[in-house]
């Protein structure tokens, strides 16, 4: 530790000290300047007040600047320490987050010693020493990239002793940290080394500061409960320049702390530390920390008290902290928009709305607000609020008239008009849509809808002119090959059908939407083959093929086992299509069901078993008998549809507000809701579903009962046809033996006649 004389003999020292800030937010590294005509007194005062290093190393810049990227708030602190009774020292510092990897930080310490100074040394009570001392530090801290950090304190030094002209001395630490792999069990861990003094400030006599290496290893365990920090401090590691180390001052030091947070936000600290000469400290600390929530924002205010006593030595003393967060959090506009991304991709649709509707409440001049409302939109439309969805997309052309987003509002307006079945609201949109500048991408899906709603009002030529359009690239390729189909067979156009069929059949799927269609066009296309089988060669083998590779795990396994069991009765393998019909008999369709009897009473009543025949036809024909054919799920709406409407409307104001309690409060309670309504939009959409599977088996239900109707009636005409036959045999049998009794009768009537004129 640098000193210098003065008249009287008397020796004065500064030495260097470190001061940390609170757990409430990350603070600037501080010099402290203590003057003391005692050596060995002067390190023992430092270690006292030392201690708040120690104390919030985890999120402090003092033994480390890195540490300056843990701020998230704009924080302000001020520390006071009596290190004696004479001599007080006074901080006050701020830290500022600049962005989302940058950190600034500024602090000012001044030491006030307020009597005289002679039982620290020689003086005498008449002999009194002016002496100002200051410091103004900026620190800086960096997070390139990963887990890596960078910072560094710029130290400005000011003093002025004894009347003497002020000196100023500039200094520099450098710093860098990594944070290692979290662990569930092994906690969070940090690793951080500084280099004190790397360029250290000069004092008037002409001697740097001594330079100090600091290794420090702090550790978060139990979701931030427990704390701890061990840090190794040596002194000129690779003697720089030469300089000679002072007798009073210890080579290393190796000190540690551990810390508990109850959940009532109450910290208990123990501090020890030892030196070459052995044990040199220990110390105890305790706090408040008092959270609150400012528009969704935690913030916290800390209050902490520390009190460290020297080993061997009768001095220490206590230090008080107080400390605030204000300002806004780091996660800026960007950040949560690339959360309210990362939720929209995993198709977590309610929490994308709620943050995507933060950033417009919290930053309403963001640059990118119109990709915000227009997001807010798609997720309202996923959840199936159209009400709000409807109302969010209408005003993005309005409110972002130049905005790349009004095209895709106008189309998610369209997909709304046709999931509410609104064909004719669908083609008005379509030709506002055309007239707008849009993505190739855009204009594909565009055609898509529009064609959709032609051919649910019969119009499968314009349908057929807009399908063709979509390029083989778009994610609606698949699909609108799916529908050429549909208008290919019903206008005519067979054998187009079947070359798109075994298209279709022939892509890789990339979803499970597409995997169900691509099973549904197998099952279209085998049925293809069955109708067609007098113009096509070989048809049986290419059916088969096609139905037999629609999965069991897919909703049209029973549609492929139907075809598969009329190809083998049309083909006479009657034992294969009756294993068929038994397995379909079981469906709990009662159209699969019926069609499955009917084929067991056929096979019945080819095998001339007329009267089981007759059973089993008796039992599709009940089955049959009380089924209609349903009205299609797209020209109703489910009765959740009002209330989720409502509740969209509630959600989309709440959402765009700022989050304060009473906010937060009731988007917890729409949460509630919805998560109740969800019950009933599965079952919704579930029988929707379901309705939309039998909706083209169910139409075969007039043809189903005119088949049934008929093997019955020829089972039950056979039956009695081959009674009738069965009479003449009856009655010849009957003359044969009516003969032989009568044949019989008369013998015995001359036996007895016989009898009777015996002698």
């Amino acid at each position: 530790m640098p000193t210098f004389s003065t008249s009287g003999s008397k020796v004065l020292e500064i030495s260097l000290f470190k001061l940390t800030a609170l757990r409430a937010g990350a603070f600037p590294a501080i010099w402290l300047f203590v003057l003391t005509s005692n050596a060995a007194d002067l390190h023992e005062m430092r270690l006292s007040y030392d201690r708040w290093g120690a104390l919030n190393a985890t999120q402090s810049p003092i033994n480390n600047p890195v540490f300056l990227t843990r701020a998230n708030f704009l924080s302000f602190r001020t520390v006071f320490s009596s290190l004696v009774d004479e001599l007080y020292v006074h901080d006050i510092g701020a830290t500022l987050p600049l962005g989302l990897r940058h950190t600034a930080g500024f602090s000012w310490m001044t030491l006030a010693a307020d009597s005289s100074l002679a039982s620290f040394g020689s003086a005498t009570d008449e002999e009194r020493y002016e002496y100002e001392a200051g410091l103004f530090m900026f620190s800086y801290g960096m997070r390139p990239w990963g887990s890596l950090s960078f910072g560094f304190n710029l130290n400005i030094v000011r003093e002025k002793l004894l009347g003497e002209k002020e000196h100023i001395g500039f200094g520099l630490d450098p710093g860098v940290g990594l944070e290692l792999p979290t662990h569930p069990l092994l906690g969070r861990h940090s690793l951080a080394v500084t280099a004190q003094n790397a360029v250290a400030p000069t004092l008037s006599t002409g001697e740097p500061f001594p330079r100090v290496a600091r290794l420090s290893l702090l550790s978060i365990f139990w979701d931030e409960a427990i704390e701890s920090d061990i840090e190794l401090a040596v002194e000129n590691p690779f003697q720089i320049i030469g300089e000679p180390r002072s007798r009073e001052r210890e080579r290393w030091k190796l000190s540690g702390r551990l810390g508990y947070r109850s959940p009532k936000n109450i910290n208990v600290h123990i501090l020890a530390g030892i030196g070459e000469s052995g044990f040199s400290h220990v110390g105890i600390a305790g706090g408040l920390r008092l959270p609150t929530y400012i528009y969704d924002k935690p913030r916290n205010l800390t209050l902490e008290y520390q009190h460290s006593r020297i080993s061997k030595k009768n001095v220490g003393g206590p230090s008080i902290h107080l400390g605030v967060e204000v300002g806004n959090h780091r996660l800026t506009a960007e950040v949560l928009m690339q959360k309210a991304f990362d939720a929209y991709n995993d198709g977590l649709y309610w929490d994308a709305l709620l943050i995507f509707g933060r950033v417009t409440a919290e930053y309403p001049n963001f640059v990118n607000n119109d990709a915000a409302a227009y997001y807010m939109a798609e997720c309202q439309l996923n959840l199936g609020m159209y009400k709000a969805a409807s109302f969010r997309f209408s005003r993005i052309p309005k409110h972002f008239s130049h905005s790349n987003h009004s095209a895709g509002a106008v189309l998610g307006l369209m997909t709304i008009h046709y999931r509410e079945g609104r064909h004719d609201s669908v083609s008005t949109v379509y030709r506002r849509f055309n007239k707008m500048v849009a993505s190739d991408s855009l204009k594909n899906h565009a055609h898509y809808l529009m064609s959709q709603a032609h051919i649910k009002r019969g119009k499968y030529s314009a349908a057929a002119k807009l399908l063709k359009k979509i390029a083989r690239n778009h994610p609606d390729y698949l699909f609108a090959q799916h529908s050429l189909v549909i208008a290919d067979m019903n206008t005519g156009r067979s054998d187009a059908a079947r070359r798109r069929l075994l298209e279709c059949i022939r892509r890789e799927p990339h979803s499970n939407t597409e995997r169900a269609l691509i099973n549904r066009c197998r099952v279209m296309l085998g049925y293809w083959y069955y109708e067609h089988r007098d113009k096509v060669h070989n048809w049986q083998t290419k059916a088969t093929d096609a139905l037999s590779n629609v999965p069991r795990y897919g909703g049209y396994f029973e549609d492929a086992l139907l075809g598969l069991a009329w190809i083998r009765l049309k083909t006479g393998r009657w034992e294969e299509c009756l294993a068929a019909a038994v397995k379909l008999a079981e469906s709990k369709q009662p159209v699969v069901a019926a069609e499955g009897l009917l084929l067991m009473g056929y096979g019945q009543f080819v095998h001339r078993r007329y009267d089981q025949a007759i059973a089993i036809l008796k039992k599709a024909e009940s089955l049959i008998t009380k089924e209609r054919i349903p009205t299609h799920p797209n020209e109703t709406r489910c009765g959740f549809c009002d209330e989720l409407d409502s509740l969209g409307i509630a959600v989309d104001h709440l959402a765009r507000k700022r989050r304060r309690p009473s906010v937060r409060r009731d988007l917890a309670e729409a949460g509630e809701r919805y998560g109740l309504l969800k019950r009933k939009i599965s079952a919704c959409r579930s029988q929707a579903y379901k309705t939309d599977r039998n909706f083209v088996s169910a139409r075969r239900i007039p043809t189903l009962r005119n088949d049934i109707h008929y093997v019955l009636a020829s089972a039950a005409y056979r039956l009695q046809q081959g009674n009738e036959r069965a009479k003449p045999k009856l009655n010849r049998q009957q003359k044969r033996i009516d003969k032989k009794i009568e044949g019989l009768e008369n013998k015995i009537k001359n036996l007895e006649s016989l009898l009777r004129y015996a002698p």
